[in-house]
């Protein structure tokens, strides 16, 4: 989040290759719509990596997809993103939770 009294950057109105739409209010706030912004523009390659979640946010991947899995859960993230998103998503998110196990 930014220091009072400084401006922040603005995001642009629609992330390429994503669904979303930011709200012109920007209540939400920066962390949540940054972490979704991410999970949502490696919606194709299956997620963001590690290093680049810990290098973006400070944690690992189990803190984050355990925020997105919670942030799908809120309305005013609902009424902004499709439900194919939201159903991507969470499949991403159980994906990690429960990797597939090796049958030795």
């Amino acid at each position: 989040m930014s220091e009072p009294g400084t401006a922040r950057t603005l995001l642009p109105e629609r992330w390429s290759r994503t669904t979303v739409t930011l709200p012109a209010n920007r209540n939400l706030p920066d962390d949540d719509q940054a972490m979704l912004a991410l999970a949502i523009e490696w919606i194709r390659r299956g997620g963001p990596k590690e290093e680049d979640i810990r290098a973006r946010f400070g944690f690992g991947a189990m803190p984050f997809w355990h925020r997105i899995c919670y942030l799908l859960t809120r309305p005013n993230w609902l009424l902004l993103l499709s439900t194919a998103t939201i159903t991507e998503l969470q499949a991403q998110a159980m994906t990690q939770f429960n990797p597939p196990r090796r049958v030795t």
